[in-house]
């Protein structure tokens, strides 16, 4: 029974197309990972990733190699982050990341990373080679150094 149910919980929080965290489990995780970077007194990061025009990739290629598409995307984000990262699929073609004692210079550096390589990947659709490429959003909060500065203690 106890697998049943581990079972149905794995299967709330992953996303079934690609594999990754879904949304709810990232949202699951964000108070957390902000509630331990204050206490540590640590970064944190988060990257916003969008597919450009998947839309009218879906309209021109239509919603099976549009999955492919965002399969091969999660795989490419995953393999450019840390193990303590948290890769969430956030919506139909957007993806979210934490990046867990990272600052903005490093969380940057990170996005151009993965950027470069989506946009190195190329689909191939019924002989066609398509470019796909992305935009990538960065958030960062930098932990108080003096808790005299810092709002709310």
């Amino acid at each position: 029974m106890t697998t049943l149910l581990e079972k149905q919980k794995n299967m709330a929080l992953v996303d079934a197309l690609t594999g990754i965290n879904n949304r709810r489990y990232f949202d699951e995780r964000l108070p957390t990972e902000i509630s331990r970077s204050q206490r540590y007194n640590k970064p944190l990061s988060c990257l916003y990733i969008g597919v450009d025009h998947f839309k009218q990739f879906n309209n021109d290629y239509g919603h099976i190699n549009g999955n492919k598409a965002l399969k091969q995307i999660a795989q490419k984000i995953w393999q450019e982050l840390r193990a303590t990262d948290i890769l969430g699929r956030y919506s139909e073609e957007e993806f979210a990341v934490l990046l867990i004692e990272t600052d903005m210079i490093s969380a940057r550096e990170v996005a151009e990373r993965i950027r470069r390589s989506i946009q190195k990947q190329q689909v191939e659709i019924e002989g066609r080679t398509i470019e796909i490429t992305v935009s990538v959003g960065v958030s960062s909060s930098q932990p108080c150094r003096e808790q005299i500065n810092c709002p709310g203690l």
